[in-house]
């Protein structure tokens, strides 16, 4: 079939800017894509953008409670500029939100596509330092989100202004199809659409 945007009912729903709203949101659209599902009509997809903002939150929610240890306000009260120690524990509170908002989107019961900003970086050696080869930085692509966030898709796919579309990675039991980002090059897909 032809694509018609004529034919589909899209719709953007607002949120507002809370980490609750967002969930509740998520939680909205899935129980319309369920009752859609249920109605025999196509599955509705879930378009979020974009996960590089969604981690700058969680990230902001991670120094937020940094902040409010007894260690880091006296260190604060001396100087409000000094810089404070975001422990394990802070980040374990943020990945545990950002854990829930990807089993959410895992489980939406349609289609889920999810954005992010990605960029070229120097690559970093298991010891924390620059990763060099010949006296020369590695580069690497990096996904601007939480961490694990590429792990858990489906599939990967990178668009780039001035590029073909790329696949990354396909997680899928059929070897035919499945590209490990760790060991398989990109594909190249010219012409993909979502």
């Amino acid at each position: 079939d032809e694509y018609d945007p004529e034919s589909y009912d899209i719709q953007i729903v607002d949120h507002d800017g809370s980490w609750g709203d967002i969930l509740g949101q998520i939680e909205a659209v899935s129980a319309v894509a369920r009752a859609e599902l249920a109605a025999g009509r196509p599955p509705c997809v879930l378009a979020v953008n974009g996960a590089t903002a969604t981690w700058k939150m969680l990230s902001q929610y991670a120094y937020d409670l940094a902040t409010k240890t007894q260690r880091n306000q006296r260190i604060l009260a001396e100087d409000p500029t000094a810089d404070i120690d975001v422990g394990r524990s802070h980040w374990n509170a943020a990945n545990r939100r950002h854990d829930r908002f990807v089993a959410m989107l895992r489980q939406f019961p349609g289609i889920t596509v999810i954005t992010a900003r990605g960029k070229t970086v120097s690559a970093t050696a298991d010891n924390g330092q620059p990763l060099l080869v010949d006296r020369k930085p590695v580069k690497e692509y990096k996904v601007e989100a939480q961490n694990q966030l590429a792990f858990e898709t489906t599939a990967w796919v990178r668009l780039a202004r001035q590029a073909d579309p790329q696949i990354i990675g396909i997680r899928s039991i059929n070897p035919e199809i499945a590209i490990d980002p760790a060991k398989d090059k990109p594909r190249t897909m010219p012409g993909l659409t979502l």
